[in-house]
């Protein structure tokens, strides 16, 4: 979808065995979306499925996917059988006013086009559809744990993400107005185990692929320091939530 500089194919197998849905943004987009039986819901930058299956378990069928990877495509709907698209922010293939809501997690700073990703979902989504974005802003990304062990992180980072402003405004210039845009969870604790260290270790965040190979094998060195009583206590960064409803007169 944009922003990308490392290997897809590769990090869709790492992504898949190292990482699962955070049910606490699960349960909060079915209430902020109002989740029915109904209601037809789209996943965009889906991924390998992992919040599509978390609501399929949840008793949810409505459900539709979209990516831009083959690979994780595949892997999806491995795992969930639903509706699982080829597709973008420049090309979402499905008729118009088809969606009831929309929620993109953690993807939308793989897009390097706000204005036709929301020109796009104004399409795709019926008259008071809602989305659901879960990103980070500039202020969370400052709180996160790991800086300490590798410092360009942030630098990376405000690169690839979007500020919480200019995600907003577009949208509003795409015929979307903002319900709510608020920090989720953050401040909360966040046992770093050797599951984690895992996660980190075998970069199953893409983050770390971006990283210099020495900058990396520095800061996992001196994670593994911090490690050695078996792991410790860190605060959680967080998400910044924005909800956003399509107008009326759109």
């Amino acid at each position: 979808m944009g922003n990308s500089k490392f290997n897809v194919k590769e990090y869709s197998k790492k992504y898949d065995t190292h990482r699962a849905a955070d049910m606490r943004l699960v349960e909060k987009v079915i209430d902020k979306l109002e989740i029915t039986e109904t209601k037809k819901i789209l996943d965009f930058g889906c991924g390998t499925g992992n919040y599509l299956e978390a609501l399929k378990l949840k008793g949810y069928s409505n459900l539709f996917g979209l990516d831009p990877s083959e690979d994780m495509r595949k892997i999806a709907f491995e795992k969930t059988a639903l509706t699982i698209k080829d597709g973008s922010h420049l090309n979402i293939p499905y008729e118009d006013n088809f969606f009831d809501a929309v929620f993109l997690i953690n993807s939308i700073h793989f897009i390097d086009d706000l204005k036709a990703l929301f020109n796009n979902l104004q399409r795709v989504c019926k008259k008071d559809a809602s989305i659901f974005i879960a990103t980070q802003s500039r202020k969370l990304m400052k709180n996160r744990f790991y800086n300490k062990y590798f410092p360009s992180l942030l630098e990376i980072d405000y690169k690839r993400y979007h500020e919480i402003e200019k995600i907003v405004s577009t949208a509003q210039q795409s015929g979307f107005s903002l319900r709510s845009n608020h920090d989720f969870i953050n401040g909360t604790d966040m046992p770093i185990d050797k599951e984690y260290f895992s996660l980190v270790q075998n970069k199953a965040f893409s983050i770390f692929a971006l990283l210099p190979e020495d900058e990396f094998n520095k800061g996992i060195s001196l994670f593994k320091e911090d490690m050695k009583d078996g792991g410790f206590v860190a605060k959680f960064a967080g998400y910044t939530i924005i909800i956003l409803q399509k107008n009326n007169e759109s």
